[in-house]
């Protein structure tokens, strides 16, 4: 552990300590939170978690490998980007919330996804973004392509998947050449889900007002007789 880790994990642990008590009556979602296991409680394999009463070592925040024994509180935890691994027992453990998968990539995955940023770049990345990248098995990714500002002035989007096989030596170039191949700059935006679910009805009001029409970027409501077209904001719905 460098110098650099270790003022890091030491200022994560404090941070713990700080807010990690306080969250658990708060709704974090979509924040990077703690979650206080409590004394009978266990993390589960795959989770990141923080080690809180051990000190400062490589393994106080790593990865569960493996959960050895709820009454003796011991996991084997590997430590972040390398295979070293740990048996650690007696230990309140504390996992780390609200981090996608995406910025929990290592090594080869982590410098693949650079390589997939690379090939947008060669390719469309103006009206096709990148969204989003995962790894589902062995030599598979999935890439999702969202169209830039959700929409380009038009009914709003969502992303699309494309998916292949790849390898570590697959260059920037024959990279960008195999997601043509899969669709990438062919497939069609689809309609982002909120205006699915507006044109389903699963909304039924629109800040307080009954919803009656849908019209691609604007709804329709009525109050007292009088009709208001308004633009959609989808963090208003209700």
């Amino acid at each position: 552990m460098n110098d650099k880790e270790r003022i890091l994990t030491t200022i994560i642990r404090g941070l713990y300590f700080t807010f990690g008590l306080d969250s658990v009556n708060r709704d974090l979602t979509g924040y990077v939170s703690f979650e206080h296991n409590g004394f009978n409680g266990m993390p589960k394999v795959g989770d990141l978690v923080m080690c809180k009463t051990s000190g400062i070592h490589d393994f106080t925040v790593g990865f569960v490998e493996e959960v050895i024994d709820t009454a003796w509180h011991g996991c084997v935890i590997r430590e972040i980007g390398t295979n070293r691994v740990c048996k650690i027992g007696n230990e309140s453990f504390a996992t780390i919330k609200g981090l996608s998968s995406m910025e929990l990539l290592e090594d080869k995955e982590y410098r693949f996804y650079f390589k997939v940023l690379k090939a947008f770049r060669r390719l469309d990345d103006f009206v096709h973004k990148f969204g989003y990248i995962e790894f589902p098995g062995k030599n598979i990714v999935k890439i999702w392509v969202r169209e830039r500002y959700g929409g380009m002035l038009t009914i709003p989007s969502g992303p699309y998947k494309i998916e292949f096989k790849y390898t570590m030596k697959m260059s920037i170039k024959k990279i960008a050449e195999t997601m043509v191949e899969h669709g990438f700059g062919k497939e069609k935006f689809p309609e982002a889900q909120w205006i699915k679910d507006l044109r389903d009805r699963k909304f039924k009001f629109y800040k307080g007002f009954k919803i009656i029409e849908v019209q691609d970027m604007a709804i329709k409501t009525i109050t007292n007789d009088i009709y208001t077209f308004s633009r959609i904001n989808p963090e208003k719905l209700s």
